[in-house]
């Protein structure tokens, strides 16, 4: 089964903590952005709380609000938040055009930490060479893996997306999504197509045409992936 990565996002650390025990999925992403108070300090308290209370891996995201991310810091607070909570994670995410970029692959690499370089559009699905030169720019920046996201505007974008995630997927680890309810399918079908990871909601959905965990489970077992 592809790797499942259940997504949580609260106000406050309670809305972390609750149910860790019963998520059940490979790497929990604590998307750390949409705290009322994230801090390095505040940050560190949550993912010293849950590595407490589950074994799946970590995976720390502090979106920024150029990607629909909650974060209201400038630049400097927010990589402070991550490179100051490496050693508590297995993995990060860091966008491909963030200007922290570089020091936030350099400083995983030295701590060993797996690195999701991200790119999302909540517009549209561009053009097929667009979308390669995107996963070819994540990787030469030092992706482990190359994540990209792209809203769905018709069905079409759809298969253009499982289409360069077949054909990327012999040579790069790559995250495929097509966002919006007419993308939702991508949530169980792109990782047939190769894309290693997918994202699941646990309370709230993170991200448009997100599936729970449970459900997306269940797609996974009835396809007999």
């Amino acid at each position: 089964m592809p790797l499942i990565c259940a997504s949580l996002m609260g106000e406050k650390s309670d809305d972390f903590l609750k149910s860790l025990g019963d998520i059940q999925a490979d790497i929990l992403e604590i998307r750390a952005d949409g705290l009322v108070e994230c801090t390095p300090e505040s940050v560190h308290n949550i993912l010293t709380q849950i590595k407490k209370e589950t074994s799946a891996k970590l995976l720390l995201t502090v979106r920024w609000r150029k990607e629909s991310g909650l974060f209201k810091g400038s630049e400097e607070e927010r990589k402070a938040i991550i490179l100051g909570n490496l050693h508590l994670i297995d993995m990060v995410d860091i966008e491909l055009e963030s200007q922290s970029r570089e020091e936030v692959v350099k400083d995983a690499r030295a701590n060993g930490i797996s690195v999701i370089i991200s790119h999302h559009d909540f517009k549209k699905t561009p053009d097929s060479e667009s979308i390669k030169k995107t996963v070819e720019a994540e990787i030469k920046a030092g992706a482990d893996y190359a994540k990209i996201a792209y809203q769905a505007v018709n069905h079409e974008d759809v298969l253009k997306l499982l289409r360069i995630t077949a054909s990327l997927s012999k040579d790069v680890n790559i995250i495929a999504i097509s966002m919006g309810e007419i993308g939702r399918i991508s949530r169980i079908a792109a990782p047939y197509f190769g894309s290693k990871m997918t994202y699941a909601s646990f309370g709230d959905p993170t991200a448009p045409g997100q599936m729970t965990v449970e459900q997306t489970i269940e797609s996974f077992k009835m396809l007999g992936i």
